[in-house]
């Protein structure tokens, strides 16, 4: 288990940030974190409880099991968006005497545009471990995994940062994280989907699908697609008419 292997190197907390959403050409791109800690025997039981309950790279799983294994651990985000101004971003578990951290954080397509999706992306992830990263003064021991190969620092820490390809199917905070990052984006863009009806939102969650395509060219742009991208940039001028 990779956690536990990158957990014993600082004996502090294991951590683990993904991101959803870098290449559809609508709605916000998604980073989430999932962090654990207690002592090594406490840390160990709960990392195999995760594994024991299916969590993995949210990829594998179907849009159900997603959601089922979110309900197991009392977060219900289909209900909670629904609330939208009472939505929380912050979740805090008890797993076998482990406290278990979770966070989402969001880069709205207004921002992709302006820093572009690769640090979009970056910042998403690392606001959303910072978000439960609070050393108050001291310096905190852990371990950061980060999904991908790509990297950030957090400056004046103790904090061991770890990038690890497919880190989602390797790594189980990693898998927590792509899981609740996947279900909060789908169910925020089929919220979405309500509000501008004509783009299939709710079924390719923004992705450059045929039928989204055709919706664009035949409805224009809306305030959530990214307009630098190819496949919207071109429809921006033509929106403004």
């Amino acid at each position: 288990m990779v956690d536990l292997d990158f957990y014993k190197k600082t004996d502090g907390f294991i951590a683990g940030v993904d991101e959803v959403g870098r290449g559809p050409l609508a709605g916000p791109v998604v980073g989430a974190c999932a962090l654990i800690k207690g002592s090594p025997a406490k840390v160990e039981k709960a990392l195999n409880f995760l594994a024991e309950l299916g969590i993995t790279d949210s990829k594998k799983l179907t849009d159900k099991k997603r959601k089922i294994l979110l309900e197991k651990l009392a977060i219900n985000l289909e209900m909670e968006i629904e609330k939208k101004d009472d939505f929380q971003k912050n979740w805090h578990l008890q797993i076998e005497g482990c406290e278990v951290h979770l966070r989402i954080d969001e880069k709205s397509p207004q921002e992709i545009d302006k820093i572009n999706i690769l640090q979009a992306s970056l910042s998403a992830m690392k606001e959303s471990f910072l978000g439960l990263y609070s050393p108050k003064g001291a310096k905190k021991k852990g371990s950061l995994l980060i999904d991908g190969n790509k990297s950030f620092e957090i400056p004046h820490s103790d904090v061991r940062v770890h990038t690890l390809v497919k880190g989602d199917s390797k790594s189980t905070v990693i898998g927590l994280a792509s899981i609740l990052a996947k279900v909060y984006r789908d169910e925020f863009m089929s919220l979405m989907s309500k509000e501008y009806p004509y783009y299939d939102f709710e079924k390719n969650a923004g992705y450059p699908t045929q039928k989204h395509r055709e919706a664009i060219a035949n409805h224009g742009i809306t305030p959530i697609h990214r307009k630098s991208f190819k496949g919207v940039k071109e429809f921006v001028e033509v929106s403004k008419l």
